[in-house]
């Protein structure tokens, strides 16, 4: 890969994981916030428990977007430390590279569309086994 291509790349990734960090951020001040809120109203007796589900599910949900978003960067770390190894780009399964087109549009793939196509396979199939 040409060193103009793999600038862009690393602006990329970066640019994800600013925008990741910044979610996290917001995702736990917004939490943050509204724990606090939710104190405030614990001495409230008439608190409904309809209203206490409402606003687990709003947890749970939070949470899970603060952990998918904590993923993308940590995969962003990974793509970041393999070029400055030199090994962006190539398919952890089956050492080819992997093609441009797939790179601009996430690029810290680690899989080569075919390789990622298998791996999505056998997920789905053990999915179907465990059901």
């Amino acid at each position: 890969m040409n060193s103009r291509f793999l600038q862009a790349m690393q602006h990329n990734i970066t640019e994800i994981k600013r925008e990741q960090q910044h979610l996290v951020q917001s995702l736990e001040a917004e939490r943050d916030e509204t724990l606090t809120e939710s104190l405030g109203e614990l001495s409230s007796v008439d608190q409904h428990a309809s209203d206490l589900g409402t606003e687990l599910n709003e947890r749970q949900k939070e949470q899970g977007l603060i952990q998918q978003a904590e993923y993308t960067m940590q995969q962003c770390d990974e793509a970041l430390d393999k070029m400055r190894q030199g090994t962006n780009g190539l398919c952890e399964q089956c050492n080819q590279l992997i093609d441009r087109e797939r790179l601009m549009a996430q690029p810290f793939a680690s899989r080569c569309v075919p390789c990622q196509t298998e791996e999505e396979e056998e997920n789905e199939n053990i999915q179907q086994i465990m059901t």
